[in-house]
């Protein structure tokens, strides 16, 4: 087993850490390397890696041959960059929001796919209809000063709720160990109860996320697979007409990923068999509400539209894009088509 950890051992860490013989001396020493000497005890071999995992590139060489990579950190940096590696075996990621009261696992499906970045903006993007997901994502969480010279920070978390979390996240991994693999990615969503004894989790599984190309080639952008088929239903539902709408996701400006979780019909419009006009009634209002209810990690990324005679994006697309450019920067703007002859997403950024 592999343990990377570049944090060393202080104080606070003693009460949490029940499987590690500890002595004063310790303290200050890189807990990847106290974990490993103490399950050398149990005959366990375990290799201590020190390395700051986002930033050392000898990482991703480390992880290409693992077996199922589990991170817990509930740091983003370390969940895209385990997301942006090459190894094979699918992974998971678990934390807890709102103060130990959500207990979150993000599971990968088989071939990784979707990946832990692709469900990490789902469960945002589901917190835009789930007012108490939204509540545990976008609440600041209760912190106190910890660690030497109180330069570090750590959530206010009671220990039983972390173990009711824990258990929960032993008893899914020891199903996934015995074989018990779903189709799909999962997230799962753990809350604590109001009495604070039991824990209700529930799980959603999650489809995979489509690459689709673009002229711009500064970004990349991936399309949820339940995106493209409701752009479907939509557009034959419509035909013989043009219809669209508001193209909603995640845009991360330092690697110019862009993730689309959602699509919406627009307030007002007007369309025939060769335009879609988009009036700007109520997008304001929308936009502001889903920023709100996913602490900004959800925003307007363009529009769509469908083509019920086939074909990209036309000059007027082009022009539509330029124009939303101006108004979303420094967000790429996206013109989404569903071409409906060929049953086809095309995207002009």
């Amino acid at each position: 087993m592999d343990v990377f950890d570049k944090a060393l051992y202080e104080p606070h860490n003693f009460a949490r850490n029940a499987l590690i013989v500890i002595h004063s001396e310790a303290f200050g020493f890189p807990k990847a390397m106290i974990f490993a000497e103490t399950h050398k005890a149990y005959g366990n071999s375990i290799f201590p890696h020190l390395a700051d995992i986002t930033t050392d590139p000898s990482f991703s060489c480390l992880i290409e041959h693992s077996s199922e990579i589990i991170e817990t950190t509930g740091s983003l940096r370390v969940l895209r960059t385990i997301s942006k590696s090459a190894h094979h075996p699918p992974s998971i990621s678990s934390f807890m929001l709102n103060n130990g009261k959500y207990g979150i696992m993000l599971c990968e499906g088989p071939n990784r796919k979707p990946r832990l970045d692709e469900l990490d903006a789902d469960l945002c993007d589901m917190a835009i209809d789930n007012p108490e997901l939204s509540k545990a994502i976008t609440e600041n969480q209760d912190r106190i000063p910890v660690g030497l010279g109180c330069s570090s920070a750590t959530a206010v978390i009671p220990d039983s709720n972390i173990s009711l979390i824990a258990a929960g996240v032993t008893a899914y991994l020891k199903n996934r160990m015995d074989g018990r693999i779903p189709p799909k990615g999962e997230i799962w969503l753990g809350r604590i109860e109001d009495n604070n004894m039991s824990i209700d989790w529930e799980s959603v599984l999650c489809p995979e996320f489509i690459k689709i190309k673009t002229p711009n080639p500064k970004i990349q952008v991936r399309i949820n697979k339940n995106v493209l088929s409701q752009m479907e239903h939509f557009a034959q539902k419509s035909a013989p007409n043009e219809t669209g709408g508001l193209v909603f996701g995640e845009y991360r400006i330092h690697d110019s990923m862009i993730l689309i979780t959602r699509i919406e019909t627009a307030q007002k419009s007007k369309n025939n068999t060769n335009e879609y006009v988009l009036y700007p009634d109520g997008v304001e209002e929308r936009t502001r509400a889903i920023e709100k209810a996913t602490a900004s990690r959800i925003s307007l990324l363009g529009t769509w539209h469908s083509h019920p005679l086939g074909g990209e994006a036309s000059s007027i697309d082009k022009q539509a894009q330029a124009l939303l450019t101006a108004i979303l920067k420094p967000t790429p703007a996206l013109v989404v088509v569903w071409d409906v002859k060929q049953k086809a997403c095309s995207i002009f950024a």
